[in-house]
């Protein structure tokens, strides 16, 4: 009898032991995420804030956006869960299917480490949203960008090669010193289908585009990048690299 009521004594302890560790984990937790979900999307907080990689429920769900600096650190609030996996993997909306239902509602996350931040915000948010990723190469339509016409108005040899600026605003996009990938992007963000740039065009330039924007607005991007940028939309088919993304086993 004494024997067991040492064991059971000992039992308790070693219980009350755990939720203390627990207890003080989520203690911890807390306290590294009031110094960085602020409210705040500003890079001098992954300067200055925990060495720390978080996926949690939002407190800013109103709020929008991420910033990030060198080495793959990265801080966004009030962000989707499908976002923030394109966001860990680098891949953009057009390029990522989806076999599972993820989470609804709104995340905060940071990955802030020395090193490794883009890997470790990756195995995050997969166990987090209780999903695996992986890539695969599949057939599918896409939009090859090509050269329609040469020494077209609005795209001309950079005359700056200092400095890189770039202004957007709903309808009009100016890049300074820039390659043609960020039309490419943009591109395939509007029309909502990957496009391969196949224009050979590899230096640097200065861009101008203008477009109607507020009726038929593809159809008018489209138009705008033909006439200004003297460049052409292909449909076809082609291998492209997608993340799929499936629950977890």
């Amino acid at each position: 009898t004494k024997a067991k009521t040492v064991i059971v004594a000992g039992a308790g302890i070693l219980l009350a032991a755990g939720t203390t560790t627990i207890t003080v984990k989520e203690i911890h937790h807390h306290y590294e995420d009031s110094q960085w979900d602020i409210g705040q999307i500003n890079p001098q907080i992954l300067e200055t804030g925990p060495h720390v990689v978080r996926v949690i429920p939002s407190k800013f769900p109103n709020q929008g956006g991420w910033t990030s600096i060198g080495d793959g650190r990265i801080l966004g609030l009030g962000d989707s869960a499908p976002h923030i996996l394109e966001t860990a993997y680098g891949r953009a909306g057009t390029r990522t299917i989806f076999q599972t239902a993820l989470p609804a509602g709104k995340f905060d996350f940071i990955a802030n480490l020395p090193s490794g931040s883009s890997a470790s915000l990756q195995q995050k948010a997969q166990k987090q949203f209780g999903v695996t990723a992986r890539v695969a190469t599949i057939e599918t339509n896409v939009l090859f960008l090509r050269v329609k016409q040469t020494n077209a108005p609005g795209l001309k040899t950079a005359t700056n090669l200092n400095s890189s600026p770039y202004s957007t605003s709903f309808g009009v996009n100016k890049l300074r010193n820039s390659r043609i990938d960020p039309i490419a992007n943009y591109a395939e963000m509007a029309f909502q289908i990957p496009v391969i740039d196949e224009t050979g065009l590899t230096g640097r330039y200065d861009i101008d585009l203008k477009w109607d924007n507020q009726n038929n607005r593809q159809e008018n991007l489209k138009q705008a990048i033909a006439d200004e940028l003297g460049l052409e939309f292909v449909p076809g088919t082609a291998p492209v690299e997608f993340l799929v993304v499936e629950k977890a086993k």
